[in-house]
């Protein structure tokens, strides 16, 4: 009988520039309408309401984490919106994988500067723990997947495959 390999992580993301832009464009622009309904035209309120509307469903869609889930050969990624709703993003089979190895290591310059599809499933965050990349192919494209394993994830993927995770 095949011993069944189980791990996951969870990666609490930070909001990244280009998202805080957006978020906090949709609050001035909601204040603005309301301000302007109150000065100019109160008909502008009906803006201000579809407004609030939409800031309602958006803004939540920024609170992104991410989850790795390593299960007997494969790994999937999936984001976890506004710490509720999941997505699956990405899976990738052990099978296809070539290396697993620091985020910073130069095996993947190459794969890098060839126009190789690049996820980022990190959390943005500089000071945290020590990054990874997979380089590997998924549905038969050339992938590199970054991402923020903890140990007990790299000792399981490692327990499958040694010669393909670099520690």
């Amino acid at each position: 009988m095949e011993e069944r390999n189980y791990c996951e992580a969870y990666v609490i993301c930070g909001i990244s520039p280009k998202d805080k832009i957006k978020k906090y464009g949709l609050i001035a622009l909601t204040a603005f309408s309301v301000a302007l309904g109150l000065v100019i035209n109160p008909a502008i309120f009906l803006v201000s309401v579809i407004l609030f509307i939409v800031d309602y469903f958006v803004i939540p869609s920024f609170n992104v984490d991410y989850e790795y889930v390593y299960c007997n050969g494969q790994i999937d990624f999936d984001k976890i919106i506004n710490k509720n709703g999941r997505k699956t993003l990405l899976k990738i089979d052990m099978d296809n994988v070539t290396l697993v190895a620091p985020m910073s290591s130069h095996e993947f310059d190459g794969a890098r500067y060839n126009h190789t599809k690049e996820y980022n499933f990190t959390s943005l965050n500089p000071d945290t723990a020590k990054k990874y990349t997979i380089s590997g192919t998924v549905e038969g494209m050339p992938v590199l997947i970054n991402f923020e394993p903890d140990s007990k994830m790299l000792e399981t993927i490692k327990k499958k495959d040694s010669r393909k995770v670099v520690l």
